[in-house]
C-alpha cells in the first residue's frame, strides 16, 4: 500500500478518536445544517399529526456489492422513521428492488413492532418488493408514492437514472421528496428532480443526524477537517508548481 495512504488513514483515525474524545467532555458543537435533514424530521412530525404514510425506497443493491452500504444506510434509517412515526395511523411502508433487502426490510419492521410490543404479522405487507431490474423496481414503487395516504416520499439508497419515475410520481401526487443515491447518475437526477436532495457522502451523515451518537459526529468533524485540509494542499501545490513554471 502507498505510504501517503497509510498516513492518510492513520491521521484520520487519529483526528476522529481526537474528536471523539472531547465530544466526551461534553463538547457542544452543532453539526452543519442540512436542509433535506431538517425537513425530513418535518414530515416525520407532520406524517404523525395528519394521520399520513411515509413511503421508503431502499434502492437496488445486493448483499455482495459495494452498493450494500448505502442500503445499509437506508435501513438504519427506516428504522429511525419507525420508532419516529409510530404514534402515527399508518405505518411506514418501504419498496425494495432485490429480494435480500427486500427480507431485510420486513425484519426491521418486525423488530419495530416488536419493541413497540405490537404484532409484527404486517412486516410482509409493509415491506415490498417491487421489481427485479432498475425501471421495473421503479415503476412499481411509483404505484406506491401514488397512493392517497402518502404524503412523503423518501429515497435513500442505491439508484440509477431510473430515479427519476419516483421522484416523477412524486411531483405528480404533491408528494414531499427527499433523496439520496450513491450513484453519480441518481445523484445527478435527483438533484434536478426534488426539492431537497442529499449531495454525495450527505447520504452516508443520516446517522449523525439521526442517531446523534459520539462517534457519528466526530466521524464527520474528521471528514470536514481532512477535506479541508486535501483543499489546502492541492491548493499549495497548485501555487507552487505556477510559481516554479514562472521562474524557469
Amino acid at each position: 500500500m502507498n505510504f501517503w495512504v497509510i498516513v492518510f488513514l492513520l491521521a484520520f483515525i487519529f483526528l476522529m478518536f481526537a474528536n471523539f474524545w472531547y465530544m466526551k467532555r461534553d463538547d457542544k458543537r452543532g453539526l452543519r445544517t442540512i436542509p433535506a435533514f431538517d425537513h425530513m424530521h418535518s414530515s416525520m412530525e407532520a406524517s404523525v399529526e395528519d394521520g399520513s404514510r411515509i413511503h421508503f425506497a431502499i434502492g437496488r443493491s445486493e448483499v455482495t456489492s459495494p452498493e450494500i452500504a448505502a442500503g445499509i444506510i437506508g435501513l438504519n434509517l427506516l428504522k429511525r422513521v419507525g420508532y419516529i412515526t409510530s404514534d402515527s395511523d399508518l405505518t411506514p411502508v418501504s419498496s425494495a428492488g432485490t429480494g435480500a433487502l427486500m427480507i431485510l426490510s420486513q425484519d426491521t419492521i418486525r423488530t419495530i413492532y416488536r419493541e413497540l410490543g405490537r404484532k409484527g404479522d404486517a412486516a410482509s405487507q409493509m415491506g415490498l418488493f417491487t421489481g427485479p431490474t432498475p425501471f421495473s423496481y421503479a415503476a412499481g414503487s411509483a404505484l406506491n408514492v401514488s397512493e392517497a395516504e402518502v404524503s412523503t416520499n423518501l429515497m435513500i439508497g442505491s439508484f440509477g437514472i431510473e430515479a427519476g419515475l419516483l421522484t416523477h410520481a412524486g411531483d405528480n401526487s404533491k408528494t414531499l421528496t427527499i433523496a439520496g443515491s450513491d450513484d453519480i447518475l441518481g445523484q445527478a437526477v435527483i438533484y434536478a428532480t426534488t426539492y431537497e436532495p442529499l449531495i454525495g457522502e450527505e447520504v452516508f451523515a443520516s446517522g449523525a443526524y439521526f442517531g446523534m451518537k459520539d462517534i457519528h459526529r466526530a466521524s464527520l468533524f474528521t471528514q470536514d477537517i481532512m477535506r479541508i485540509l486535501i483543499i489546502i494542499g492541492i491548493s499549495a501545490i497548485s501555487i507552487y508548481s505556477l510559481i516554479r513554471g514562472f521562474i524557469q
